[in-house]
């Protein structure tokens, strides 16, 4: 059965957007898919029995390496891709509890969001 909720926080809220997905699936609901521009706020999920232990992260977009490259290698960590979200995130979901986590540390998550937040500033500049 699929749903549409109300998304409760700003897309610029990383840690937000992640926990309410993880939320979501500990109600069991499995997110389907991100909405285009005209439809933001409204996220798909399906009811999936399977999502009560799964664990969401945002992969901010990245154009060094080549998204079919990122999916291969994350899939052998158990992380599956599921959507984008915009130009902005890549959405990933690995339902073993014991798979690493897409980023090891602080430092390295800080760095591709200072990364992430300086190409949006160029891109209201130069768009």
């Amino acid at each position: 059965m699929s749903v549409r909720k109300w998304l409760p926080c700003s897309l610029w809220d990383f840690t937000g957007l992640q926990e309410w997905m993880n939320e979501q699936a500990t109600e069991e609901y499995a997110l389907v898919r991100w909405p285009g521009v005209w439809d933001i706020g409204l996220i798909s999920f399906e009811k999936d029995k399977t999502a009560r232990n799964s664990r969401y992260r945002l992969e901010p977009m990245n154009e060094r390496i080549s998204r079919q490259e990122r999916n291969e290698l994350y899939a052998q960590s158990g992380w599956n891709y599921v959507t984008d979200i915009h130009q902005l995130y890549t959405v990933y979901r690995c339902d073993d509890p014991e798979a690493p986590e897409l980023y090891a540390d602080a430092e390295s998550l800080s760095l591709t969001l200072k990364k992430l937040i300086r190409r949006q500033w160029l891109s209201l500049f130069f768009t």
